[in-house]
């Protein structure tokens, strides 16, 4: 069973510790993720900066949390981290729906997000519930590396 909780400044060393524990295989590559970077301090300025998160708990082990921001008319998500034992086990999609259902509630026309182009797997879980590319864009890694991005959105 996944539960799915609000996240509170209490949860900040959790929220830290899945990330490191999802975005981990980013760090061996040309181009590691800026999940990996991130400190409690930087989760704290940006929840007080408006953030909000969900974490996703099975059988009350922590598995999964995703990280938004609430805007006018739409919910921008990221960081959403599913710790790799737990993958393919319906948890991204359960956390994902949770969030449909708070922009719902308030009233927001659509959910957007940015994935890496070449991970497929996430490109096409986003897409099996209805979200689309609606554009790309490159990100520069303090490597030199450039990485595609693709832009995805699900309307409400």
């Amino acid at each position: 069973m996944i539960k799915i909780v609000y996240a509170g400044d209490r949860d900040i060393p959790l929220i830290h510790l899945l990330m490191q524990r999802a975005f981990a295989e980013y760090d061996m590559t040309d181009a590691p993720s800026s999940a990996m970077d991130e400190t409690m301090d930087s989760i704290q300025a940006a929840r007080e900066d408006g953030e909000q998160g969900l974490i996703a708990y099975m059988d009350n082990e922590p598995v999964d949390m995703v990280r938004f921001q609430v805007h006018e008319d739409a919910i921008y998500f990221y960081r959403l981290a599913v710790i790799p034992e737990q993958r393919g086990c319906g948890v991204a999609t359960s956390i994902l729906k949770e969030l449909e259902n708070i922009a719902r509630i308030d009233h927001k026309m659509s959910i957007t997000c940015r994935v890496r182009a070449l991970v497929t797997r996430n490109v096409h879980l986003y897409q099996s519930l209805g979200y689309k590319i609606i554009g790309e864009c490159r990100v520069h890694k303090a490597s030199g590396q450039e990485v595609p991005v693709a832009i995805m959105r699900k309307h409400i």
